[in-house]
């Protein structure tokens, strides 16, 4: 007897993210797509012939395989249909219908949400920013959601876990792949995990991909109820997270600097256009958010801006 979670895990894999969002559209239910023939999938408008080929191969095999991966590494399987669905992306235009979690179990919608992102190739200035801010947000109660590629995001995630707090991994590959194979990222994985969370809507075994990030972005930002852009050069990818936090109605901050740091040519750009809020301090971003949260320790703004090191 198939499952439920059976069902959805296979749609999730079976093909791309969006070619599965189309096809639970259209039939409602994961079950009814499994057991749809050839010439349904062919009514669904966006559809190609490859993915329709894909979602006619009905093998659990792999569902099988991931299912026992997560029971032997304790991965939480959270599905579109299942209670601890974060809400806030059931909004987002493409959801994950799938999302796996290793960690400490985490409400997020009943926490404040705060998205870091920022280049890999970051300047000292970037990278002191990143940990700052993270630092002092989680400080302050709030729960910072980040990547954890090299630079800015990798400096996010310290801030957090030496904060003391707890802190949220979107990862571009399954829970259990490093992003770099080597032991500090093992051991980044290792202290997440104990402290927060990792996520992914890719299940276990699944290696970090660079196109994944496209559809990584518009997850983070739509699991936050705000966005700070730390540092971004001209063409940086964090450009793109800025857009989706744009298009999602989320407020989007960013870090100013150096007009001429070449480091920070996009999000000094986002200011300049008015697209995103310059900030100086965490309280910054958090004094919006005081009233829905009331568990958040918002300091002087003035007091946090002027003496960033307290």
């Amino acid at each position: 007897m198939l499952t439920t979670t059976k069902f959805w895990i296979w749609l999730s894999t079976v093909s791309d993210p969006h070619a599965a969002w189309l096809v639970y559209q259209h039939f409602g239910s994961p079950e009814t797509a499994y057991f749809a023939v050839e010439a349904q999938y062919q009514a669904i408008k966006g559809l190609n012939p490859r993915q329709i080929s894909a979602f006619l191969d009905k093998s659990m095999q792999q569902v099988e395989r991931i299912l026992n991966d997560c029971h032997r590494l304790g991965v939480h399987i959270s599905t579109w249909q299942d209670a601890d669905y974060p809400e806030r992306l059931r909004d987002i235009a493409v959801p994950p219908v799938v999302l796996y979690f290793k960690g400490r179990p985490i409400h997020l919608d009943a926490e404040c949400t705060v998205a870091i992102a920022g280049t890999r190739r970051c300047s000292d200035y970037g990278r002191n920013m990143a940990y700052r801010f993270a630092r002092d947000l989680v400080k302050q109660g709030a729960l910072v959601v980040t990547g954890v590629a090299e630079g800015c995001d990798e400096a996010a995630l310290r801030g957090a876990l030496e904060a003391g707090g707890a802190v949220a991994a979107l990862l571009p590959g399954g829970v259990d792949v490093p992003f770099r194979n080597n032991v500090y990222y093992q051991q980044l994985y290792r202290d997440i995990a104990a402290r927060g969370t990792l996520i992914s809507p890719y299940p276990p075994g699944t290696p970090n991909n660079h196109r994944h990030f496209q559809y990584r972005n518009p997850i983070l930002t739509g699991l936050c109820v705000s966005t700070l852009c730390v540092e971004a050069g001209f063409r940086s990818g964090v450009l793109n997270v800025a857009a989706y936090a744009q298009e999602q109605g989320r407020p989007l901050y960013a870090v100013p600097a150096n007009i001429d740091s070449r480091f920070a040519l996009g999000t000094n750009r986002l200011i300049c256009d008015g697209l995103a809020m310059p900030v100086m301090a965490a309280a910054d971003i958090l004094i919006t958010n005081q009233a829905a949260f009331e568990h958040l320790r918002v300091l002087c703004r003035q007091n946090q801006a002027w003496h960033p090191q307290r």
